[in-house]
């Protein structure tokens, strides 16, 4: 595997991590700074997160969408 599409693969699956509950940090910290209720914005996240999954998995079964110009360009 590549270093630059494993790299963004781990990239992704951290940002995944980071908004889903229940141990999402940055749940956390939009609630502090909003006020909001983290159930609340876990609700509004939820389409970005859906959208988030499936370009995980289009990267990871599909590696032309992340190293295609790359390896015209090499």
């Amino acid at each position: 595997i590549d270093p630059i599409h494993f790299g963004l693969i781990i990239t992704v699956n951290l940002a995944c991590g980071f908004i889903s509950p229940p141990y999402g940090i940055n749940l956390f910290v939009a609630s502090a700074i909003s006020g909001e209720s983290i159930e609340d914005i876990s609700k509004a996240i939820l389409p970005s997160f859906i959208a988030m999954v499936l370009c995980l998995l289009l990267f990871t079964y599909f590696p032309i969408f992340t190293m295609g110009l790359l390896d015209l360009l090499r």
